[in-house]
């Protein structure tokens, strides 16, 4: 039996940054495992297996392994099969894990499936492995958002694996435990600080070439306002997305084409807006131009994305940031729209000077706004 420090879950872009992270400072002989169900999952794969951080970097076939579990995309009997794979833990995970491997950590930002199912076969087999959550944006911060389940799930995990499979209280790793602290007063956990190893030249360009940032697209982002854009045909309903693009014409209309850029989202499928300037490359992730760019002059405008709380989490900057969720309503219940609004306004509390967090009310309140900001012709 190989016992090897650390294993790593990853699913998706940005969770390479805090496992990067984490694994340097931790100088550990650790694996990394890569979900393949994410867009240049294989090439970011390659990329990492050259720097050698890791003892082995594995890509996980997700397609062939959800080929032999799920019949049906979503809905109920998408959870049953879900349930009833939960039976089949071991073969699962020698379809994943290299043969006869052990790991005294595992660390995973969620609960996401690969990550259940690893940690279910370590359980199982009484595996003496402790359970580690790592940074994953919003959801790390909102209590046990990203590791609870529903009801019936959690059932089913206590009585094939025991009380253990259910536990949340877990060492948490984070950017910003000040800010978790701010949002969970009364929450106990063992918070640590995720380093921040980019503040290390030789650190820095290996993320760089992790994550293919030459030093031109590296400093790409010349204009002081930056259109972070989600994916629209998951957030909104019926023409909800033409009125949030109307609000990106307003922008660039009162602010000049030349002052602003989209960040498109890598799963946005539409095509480029032909308005404004459009970063070349949406596949890179906006959080690997922050450690590359000094945002605190910056103005990020988005609709609800949480990645404009980036510089705040990973630098300690303070951009200015215009938030539209409220202008345009998106496919998210009440609840879902309360818990977001919520997190927002606790950021909002941790800047320094508030009035450079801002979520308009109506168009004319957004119009007012950009007025009062200078522009600089080209």
């Amino acid at each position: 039996m190989i016992l090897r420090d650390s294993c790593y879950i990853c699913s998706s872009p940005f969770q390479l940054i805090p496992i990067i992270c984490l694994a340097i400072s931790r100088n550990e002989n650790a694996d990394l495992y890569i979900d393949s169900d994410f867009n240049r999952a294989s090439e970011y794969a390659y990329r990492i297996r050259a720097t050698h951080i890791f003892c082995n970097v594995i890509l996980i076939d997700a397609d062939l392994i959800y080929s032999k579990i799920y019949t049906r995309e979503k809905g109920f009997l998408h959870n049953i099969e879900t349930a009833k794979s939960y039976l089949n833990v071991n073969s699962i995970s020698r379809m994943i894990l290299q043969e006869d491997i052990s790991y005294k950590n595992m660390f995973v930002s969620s609960n996401a499936y690969f990550s259940r199912i690893i940690y279910f076969y370590f359980v199982k087999n009484k595996f003496n492995i402790s359970l580690k959550y790592f940074e994953d944006g919003i959801g790390s911060y909102i209590g046990d958002s990203a590791y609870k389940t529903r009801l019936l799930d959690r059932i089913i995990r206590h009585m094939l694996f025991g009380r253990q499979a259910n536990s949340f209280r877990h060492e948490r790793f984070l950017f910003s435990p000040k800010i978790f602290h701010v949002l969970n007063p009364y929450n106990s956990d063992l918070i640590t600080d995720v380093p921040r190893i980019w503040e290390v030249k030789k650190n820095k360009e290996l993320l760089n070439e992790i994550f293919s940032l030459s030093n031109k697209s590296a400093t790409a982002i010349r204009e002081r306002i930056i259109i972070l854009d989600q994916p629209k045909n998951e957030i909104f309903k019926d023409n909800q997305s033409s009125l949030l693009v109307d609000i990106y014409r307003l922008v660039v209309n009162i602010a000049g084409k030349y002052n602003v850029i989209l960040k498109k989202h890598p799963r946005e499928k539409e095509s480029d807006l032909a308005f404004v300037n459009n970063y070349l490359d949406f596949g890179v992730i906006f959080e690997s131009l922050c450690i590359n760019t000094d945002m605190s002059e910056k103005v990020l405008i988005s609709h609800s994305s949480t990645a404009v709380i980036t510089p705040k989490l990973f630098l300690g900057q303070e951009p200015t940031i215009i938030l539209l969720y409220k202008l345009i309503e998106s496919g998210m219940g009440s609840c879902e729209n309360r818990l977001l609004n919520d997190f927002f306004e606790s950021i909002k509390e941790t800047y320094s000077d508030k009035n450079k967090f801002i979520i308009p009310k109506n168009v004319l309140e957004l119009k007012d706004v950009l007025l009062k900001f200078h522009y600089e012709s080209p």
